[in-house]
């Protein structure tokens, strides 16, 4: 799956920032069993700002691209991993 990012430094008035931010982007997808394969930059470029917190996966050279445009693949096993697993109730004695 193709997906372009506005990156919140574009400014762009409709971007929510919670979202858009790199690393809740790409944490929102992978819940939901989607992991990134590629990124590729945007020739445009915005006004440079440092880093923030929701950022430490981004790397350097994206942190300028006007959006950030990823594949995506869908992992079909994704919700098989125990971790993932809801943990079923049980009454007190274990049943």
């Amino acid at each position: 799956m193709f997906v372009s990012i506005p990156n919140w430094r574009m400014a762009h008035q409709m971007t929510y920032r919670g979202l858009w931010d790199y690393d809740n982007f790409l944490y929102f997808m992978a819940i939901h069993g989607y992991i990134a394969i590629s990124l590729h930059e945007s020739p445009l470029v915005t006004p440079h700002y440092p880093k923030l917190d929701s950022e430490d996966l981004l790397p350097d050279n994206m942190l300028r691209s006007w959006n950030w445009y990823f594949i995506l693949d869908k992992s079909f096993e994704f919700h098989k991993n125990e971790l993932y697993i809801v943990p079923v109730k049980r009454g007190r004695d274990g049943k």
